[in-house]
């Protein structure tokens, strides 16, 4: 599965794989890692390896990411 981020143009700005998990009724929970070099988002360092379960609503106008640690799976925020 691919996951795309897209601007307010529609146009995609940056795009991964995922792995499905669960799909309901109104929503999806996907498995992905990140690739990208080791950046700092928010005050909080995302590390290349982390692993983002996403859980992504239909019905709801917001989505939940569980960010947990390459190095032992801790959650991390």
């Amino acid at each position: 599965m691919w996951v795309s981020k897209r601007d307010v143009n529609g146009r995609e700005v940056w795009g991964y794989p995922a792995r499905l998990l669960v799909r309901g009724a109104h929503c999806v929970r996907l498995e992905a890692f990140f690739a990208r070099p080791d950046t700092w988002l928010h005050g909080m360092l995302l590390g290349r390896g982390d692993r983002f379960v996403e859980t992504f609503y239909s019905d709801r106008w917001y989505n939940i990411f569980e960010i947990h640690a390459r190095q032992d799976d801790a959650l991390r925020g």
